[in-house]
């Protein structure tokens, strides 16, 4: 999920729960480190839900990699194996707590 404007974060969330009002739903974060504000905004909009988790990326390539949103290369694959890894490790802890 995305959007260029900032604060819509608390919006896409509800155009999901239009589906699905018990979606679990992954957020993979912008890949630029320099866009804080908008990390915030979205860890606010997650914090109330309680149904979604965030997976940062904007570590992944480090500060000053990328000058683009959009990329490609050994780059894009790069940081793709890495939000897999972070994707598999957070289904991995959500069975595990789902587990009798």
């Amino acid at each position: 999920m995305g959007s260029n404007y900032e604060n819509a974060h608390k919006k896409l969330i509800s155009i999901l729960y239009l589906y699905d009002t018990q979606l679990f739903y992954v957020w993979v974060g912008l890949s630029n480190e320099m866009d804080r504000m908008r990390y915030k905004a979205i860890e606010d909009a997650l914090d109330k839900d309680g149904q979604g988790v965030l997976i940062r990326s904007d570590d992944i390539l480090g500060d000053g990699m990328l000058t683009t949103v959009h990329f490609y290369g050994n780059s894009a694959k790069k940081w793709a194996n890495e939000i897999f890894n972070r994707f598999e490790t957070v289904m991995d802890q959500r069975f595990d707590d789902e587990a009798p």
